[in-house]
């Protein structure tokens, strides 16, 4: 059976549109149009939408940040029916003759040259077929536009080695087979150095897109190949220097047990890549599988859910339970959050710990409370980080919020700052 189309993007954006309309056929040109609608009216004036929900007879909302907002698709359509629903999804799903789709819950994703990526969940409600749609650019972002601190975009590209290689020229010196093979200097650049760079934040905080902006940096300046494994694909990547292969769990790579997760290690040993990109590691035993490869030499980025450095580390430390020494692989971990401001801008909140080896000893020796307040209290010499509250006065130091924004900020988001004694600073 054909794989069904997943990825549009040709020469110029007018083919890409028109093969993307072929493949939704009329019935499903209302799917399409609202995707182009929303990247032209609504993303392209700053509006910073992030998530579409398409529910069976109901509003379509918009959504920014756990905000959603009503959407009125361009055909003036208000409702959207349960066949409609299933019939986007089985243009880029293949399940056979299982239209009804009864009490399944699917996700994959698309792409489309010059809109957006897309990933998507397909599930039934108590009240019918949904759509949940987180969109991300198509273009990988450039690592400046995440707003991370200089000493953080320093770290990511010492992770670049430029160097060159000695290899045959082209052409013999001359035309007699006989000849000595001239050698050239080949310049390159390669990726040193492996061990686990780690992102944590809720759904919709920025993770995917921040880590695709280091992957992209990597790949736009090296030439090792370089995997990432997903479910599903979100952001591609197929026109950079290093040649990135992309494998969708579950169908890409598959287990007979259907843990797909834990084929991982032995695929990714065998092809032998500069860099990893995992997607989320879900529990526990996954946390442990992406400590373990990073402790292989391989440069290896992943997500979990945690919501700071703190809730973080105490995950991985229960997830290796007595093997310890896997907890050496972890490099750095980036903690992410979006706020806004009362007047609605929308603002990256960071915290950003890379382990140096003091930090990485008494993690090792799971001496968390040394851990932390070296981290959240003393600094020490030679620690590279910036807390969420240092990152939150950041943000009002540079005029971005005001004095009642952190307040209402610090209010309402109990047990992000760690470490931090509000009465401490008021006195």
């Amino acid at each position: 059976m054909a794989k069904k189309i997943t990825s549009f993007d040709e020469d110029d954006h007018k083919s890409t549109q028109q093969k993307f309309f072929t493949t939704l056929g009329a019935d499903n040109a209302w799917f399409g149009e609202m995707l182009y609608d929303i990247k032209h009216r609504w993303n392209d004036n700053g509006l910073g939408i992030t998530d579409i929900l398409v529910r069976q007879e109901q509003q379509v909302y918009l959504g920014s940040i756990k905000t959603h907002i009503p959407y009125s698709p361009p055909t003036k359509r208000k409702h959207i029916t349960d066949r409609e629903i299933k019939s986007v999804v089985n243009c880029f799903v293949d399940n056979g003759q299982d239209f009804e789709l009864v009490g399944k819950v699917i996700n994959f994703s698309i792409s489309v040259g010059g809109v957006g990526s897309y990933r998507i969940n397909f599930s039934n409600d108590i009240e019918g077929a949904c759509l949940a749609i987180r969109i991300h650019p198509h273009t990988i972002p450039q690592i400046k536009q995440i707003g991370y601190p200089a000493f953080y975009e320093h770290y990511i590209s010492s992770f670049v080695n430029r160097t060159a290689l000695k290899i045959p020229s082209p052409r013999r010196a001359n035309d007699n087979d006989d000849s000595p093979v001239e050698m050239v200097d080949y310049k390159t650049a390669e990726i040193h150095g492996g061990g686990l760079i780690l992102h944590c934040g809720p759904t919709g905080s920025g993770k995917t897109t921040a880590i695709a902006a280091e992957f992209g940096l990597l790949a736009e300046s090296t030439t090792g190949r370089m995997l990432t494994y997903e479910n599903p694909v979100e952001y591609r990547y197929p026109d950079t220097k290093a040649p990135v292969s992309q494998f969708e769990l579950g169908i890409n790579l598959i287990s007979k047990s259907g843990n797909h997760f834990e084929e991982i290690p032995g695929h990714l040993l065998r092809n032998y890549p500069a860099a990893a990109l995992i997607g989320e590691a879900r529990d526990h035993k996954e946390m442990k599988i992406v400590l373990d490869v990073g402790s292989r030499g391989h440069l290896v980025f992943s997500t979990i859910h945690a919501i700071n450095f703190a809730e973080a580390i105490s995950n991985l430390v229960v997830a290796v339970g007595q093997d310890s020494s896997l907890l050496s692989s972890l490099k750095a971990v980036v903690a992410h959050k979006l706020i806004r401001n009362n007047e609605g801008t929308v603002f990256a909140l960071l915290e950003i710990v890379i382990l140096n080896s003091q930090l990485r000893k008494y993690l090792v020796d799971r001496d968390l409370d040394n851990l932390f307040r070296v981290v959240y209290q003393d600094g020490g010499e030679n620690i590279e980080k910036r807390t969420f509250m240092e990152s939150l006065k950041e943000l009002q130091r540079e005029g971005k919020i005001l004095p009642a924004d952190k307040n209402r900020i610090l209010d309402s988001n109990v047990g992000l700052f760690h470490g931090y004694n509000g009465e401490q600073e008021k006195a």
